[in-house]
């Protein structure tokens, strides 16, 4: 079968570590395919679509591998490359364009998992055309008496509502003092104008992934993995951000680790946080691949943070490690994506 492995475009100027690991992912996808028989060719997307669908017309492809994660640095237009696709009617990997519009803006995806009884902290979104409530300034910014910020309860972490690879949380995302709340969020807002800011219930406890992998009538969890924290004091928040994942010379980086080794005591426990990760497979209409990021607070309960469709492929990502301790080679692992391909037909005139 003939591929274009889709993805965005990237600069040769590039130095974003989190922009330039898509091309990691390129190499990495091409190659599996490429050992499983498959011929692979790369596809740069951006907004030219004229180009991109000239480049399609020449390739003649069976199918796209569409590992796209935003257009030209633009992360709201994550589903862009899917809807491209489907309404060319090409087949393509991972979750459908609904699927990423919804998992892409955090409000709606936490929107639809309370609809759905699926545990989600507390939130509000704040500024890009999405104002919780009325009015402007710090006056409207301040926690009220009881310490909640529009009825959050606090502690905060505060995120752009529109953003992957934690763009924008490290540890000074976590809010504790009423008083600097306003004016980290104008931090925020000024640092992110053209999306929200979500003020979210800093869960205190643990953190755990799931990555989920197409399988005959659904979805199975690989292994859960565990984001240990080592060394980190009291007075350091637990928080897997940017720096955490792509700043390797920074203490984040060297002493945040993946575990799936889990004590027998955790044994109820990781299998909840399981439950609650594959319930997110079906809501969302998620395809092929994805994964499901959680904290854990002290009573035990799981609340899901994050829904990541068509997560990073790239050999030291969590889903390929994930893979990989569930004995899955990259070959069987880009299988089981390709046989649950996003194909919609046309409809009849």
């Amino acid at each position: 079968m003939k591929l274009l492995v889709a993805h965005n475009a990237v600069a040769a100027t590039e130095s974003d570590p989190s922009t330039l690991d898509v091309l990691e992912q390129v190499r990495h996808i091409s190659e599996a395919l490429t050992r499983a028989g498959h011929r692979a060719e790369p596809l740069p997307f951006d907004r030219d679509l004229r180009a991109v669908l000239e480049r399609i017309e020449r390739a003649r492809p069976d199918m796209i591998f569409n590992l796209v994660e935003s257009v030209e640095g633009d992360a709201r237009l994550h589903p862009a490359a899917a809807a491209f696709f489907e309404l060319l009617g090409i087949a393509h990997t991972g979750s459908p364009a609904r699927a990423l519009e919804l998992s892409t803006d955090k409000h709606l995806s936490k929107v639809l998992l309370h609809a759905a009884g699926v545990p989600t902290p507390e939130w509000v979104s704040c500024g890009g055309g999405g104002e919780a409530s009325p009015g402007k300034g710090a006056a409207c910014c301040a926690p009220t008496n009881d310490g909640a910020f529009r009825g959050v309860p606090g502690p905060w972490i505060l995120k752009p509502a529109q953003e992957d690879a934690s763009i924008g949380i490290d540890e000074d995302s976590v809010v504790r003092d009423p008083a600097a709340l306003p004016v980290k969020l104008a931090q925020m807002r000024q640092r992110f104008p053209t999306q929200p800011i979500l003020v979210e219930r800093y869960i205190e406890g643990r953190e755990f992934n799931v990555s989920l992998l197409a399988a005959p009538g659904g979805a199975q969890a690989l292994p859960v993995a565990e984001i240990v924290f080592d060394g980190y004091g009291p007075g350091k928040e637990r928080v897997l951000g940017f720096r955490a994942k792509w700043d390797s010379a920074s203490p984040e980086y060297k002493n945040t680790r993946r575990s799936y080794d889990h004590p027998a005591a955790d044994a109820a426990l990781v299998e909840r946080v399981r439950r609650t990760s594959l319930a997110c497979w079906g809501l969302f209409g998620l395809r092929g691949y994805a994964r499901v990021d959680l904290r854990v607070d002290d009573s035990g309960k799981p609340y899901v943070i994050e829904i990541n469709t068509n997560p990073c492929l790239s050999p030291d990502a969590g889903f390929a490690a994930a893979a990989e301790r569930a004995a899955i080679p990259p070959e069987r692992m880009v299988r089981h994506i390709l046989e649950d391909a996003v194909c919609l037909p046309r409809q009849p005139n």
